[in-house]
């Protein structure tokens, strides 16, 4: 017993019980520190989280310095991520530690601290909105490890070898060339699309609504109903053109200007269509290799080379699908935590889609299986944020592709959220066609020559600006983050109600007009539910009479027979989202207006 125990290195027992003693006592130790911490974000956090245009309203004059400052603030954590990658690459060189251990600790050593800390001391120790807020710092710990590890693999030299020579991995031109082709006759589609555009007639007559950042540069630019035609007419011959390899450089130039202008105009009158997609691919398919421009698909298959330059392209592409959805999943923890996933607000966000569809029900009352909705909430941020990093591996891809397909099936099927036309037909980009037309061909080794020319540059230029745009959180167009939805919508919902007496003494409700002709209503609801927001959150101010009156023309527009002559009657009104406590909806008159004037009036 003696000799077992002479045997026991007591100082390094005591190091494990001391380890033990601050992995346990770590949790409690943050959880009450940052108590303080989340009291005083509640009082100034807005100043590190709200968009542009809120600073606007706020500081008048200095909104856009006291911005730009606010997102400076973020580099902090960069900071300290490069003294912990300075201090780790010391130890690294001098073989005190290797990456793989320094990772494995720092990621098992986390992972302990936030299930302790979320599961066993949040609620039980402090009220549920301090835990809320007190869990959404503990992800964004989280997110900042993965930034310090990311730095770590960016100091790494292998590891910048090992992705350089993957984005210009030789593959054979069948790829790139059946997608330009795939793309230009999208195109045309798109343009068919942009002809029977909702309102493309008041083009050029509504209000310009500036866009963030490039708002002031979009006021130069004509707009009106017979040039959008126009550019619809040079879109689709520039695009026969192309395919007809006739003038092919110059006809794809023209396309690019022409979808670009067709698919921006609409977005200077307040709402934001999210299909800026279109306009990236568009602009590096412009500098794709002349040859597969000018290539027939008989001369392309005699072609013996795989060049790098082919596999560049389909690099990038792919890269944009990994912004688009890396960024989605990376501000659902920042913005909201783990709580978006497992808490009662995400059986609401499925119920608000509802909702907004005129109470249209799946075949699936999901929100009665909340297990299964927590489990896909946490699935769908684990996979939007790891799915740049399933994409450059060969192996595994597949987990991207089927992952993102698998999402948008979901979505489609229980949020009536139709990704089909406006992403997942990008996918045709992934199908690997050089695995059936590369064999036998050679390898021409090595990087392009002309690394600094425009064809490098711009796809290059896109993805960079694509990724700035996704760190601040920028809505814009054409570069922009795409759709994250951190939306956790309350139980009830407040929104505009609108009932039209026309003078032949008929009346006609809105929402029931639109759910008859399939108006859809969820491109506008949101600002509903801003200016109600603003109005609830301070009861002094009158509400927005002119958004109100914007929502109107927004419903006509959609709605044909709302344009009777007569008097409107506006209500805020409020309801459970739940669509079996639909009937305890609530109204309140507001005011009523001439249909055709819009000249306040007596209520009918």
């Amino acid at each position: 017993m003696y000799k077992r125990l002479s045997q026991i290195t007591w100082h390094k027992e005591a190091l494990k019980v001391i380890e033990i003693f601050i992995l346990i006592g770590s949790p409690l130790f943050i959880s009450l520190t940052l108590v303080d911490v989340v009291d005083l974000w509640k009082n100034y956090g807005f100043l590190f989280t709200d968009s542009f245009a809120q600073f606007r309203g706020y500081f008048p004059r200095w909104y856009g310095v006291l911005f730009v400052f606010s997102r400076l603030a973020y580099a902090l954590p960069v900071m300290f991520g490069i003294g912990v990658v300075y201090a780790g690459q010391k130890c690294l060189k001098t073989k005190k530690i290797r990456f793989i251990d320094f990772a494995t600790w720092i990621v098992a050593g986390f992972i302990i601290l936030f299930g302790l800390s979320y599961y066993t001391l949040h609620f039980p120790l402090i009220s549920s909105s301090t835990a809320s807020m007190l869990q959404i710092l503990m992800s964004r710990i989280y997110l900042g490890i993965g930034g310090i590890l990311l730095l770590l693999l960016v100091q790494d030299k292998q590891y910048i070898r090992r992705f350089t020579s993957w984005i210009f991995q030789p593959i054979g031109p069948e790829s790139l060339w059946i997608y330009h082709r795939f793309f230009v006759l999208y195109s045309i589609y798109l343009f068919f699309l942009a002809w029977s555009f909702p309102g493309r007639e008041y083009l050029g007559q509504q209000e310009y609504v500036p866009l963030p950042i490039f708002g002031w540069l979009y006021r130069f630019i004509p707009v009106s109903n017979n040039l959008y035609m126009i550019s619809i007419g040079v879109g689709v011959f520039a695009a026969i053109l192309t395919l007809f390899r006739a003038w092919s450089k110059a006809a794809m130039i023209v396309l690019a200007v022409a979808l670009t202008y067709v698919v921006t105009v609409p977005n200077f009158y307040g709402k934001l269509w999210h299909n800026q997609i279109i306009v990236w691919h568009v602009w590096i398919l412009v500098f794709v290799p002349r040859d597969l421009l000018d290539t027939s698909w008989k001369a392309i298959r005699q072609l013996k080379v795989k060049r790098p330059e082919y596999g560049f392209y389909i690099r990038i592409l792919w890269f944009l699908f990994g912004h688009i959805y890396f960024f989605a999943g990376f501000y659902k923890l920042w913005t909201c935590g783990l709580e978006w996933a497992i808490g009662d607000n995400f059986i609401a966000l499925f119920q608000i889609e509802w909702f907004e569809h005129y109470d249209r029900l799946p075949w699936l009352r999901i929100d009665r299986l909340p297990w299964l909705l927590h489990a896909g909430g946490v699935f769908t941020i684990l996979l939007e944020l790891s799915y740049p990093f399933w994409l450059i591996q060969d192996r595994f891809r597949f987990i991207s592709i089927s992952g993102g397909l698998f999402l948008h099936a979901f979505a489609g099927m229980f949020l009536y959220i139709g990704f089909f036309w406006g992403l997942v037909v990008y996918y045709i980009v992934y199908i690997p066609w050089n695995i059936i037309f590369d064999k036998g061909r050679k390898e021409v080794e090595g990087l392009p020559k002309n690394l600094s020319s425009v064809g490098y540059v711009v796809p290059l230029t896109i993805l960079v600006v694509n990724l700035l745009f996704g760190v601040l959180k920028i809505n814009s167009y054409p570069f922009s983050i795409y759709p994250v939805y951190t939306d956790m919508p309350a139980s009830s919902v407040y929104y505009f109600e609108f009932e039209l007496h026309t003078n032949t003494g008929d009346t006609l409700y809105a929402h029931k007009e639109g759910e008859r002709v399939g108006f859809r209503w969820e491109n506008y609801s949101r600002i509903d539910y801003e200016i109600l927001s603003d109005y609830n959150s301070n009861s002094r101010s009158p509400l927005d009479t002119a958004g109100i009156l914007s929502q109107w023309e927004c419903w006509k527009n959609g709605v044909s027979s709302l344009y009777k002559p007569g008097t409107v009657n506006v209500y805020v009104a409020c309801r459970p989202l739940d669509p079996d406590l639909a009937h305890e909806k609530t109204r309140q008159y507001v005011f009523s207006f001439d249909n055709t004037t819009e000249e306040l009036c007596l209520r009918p």
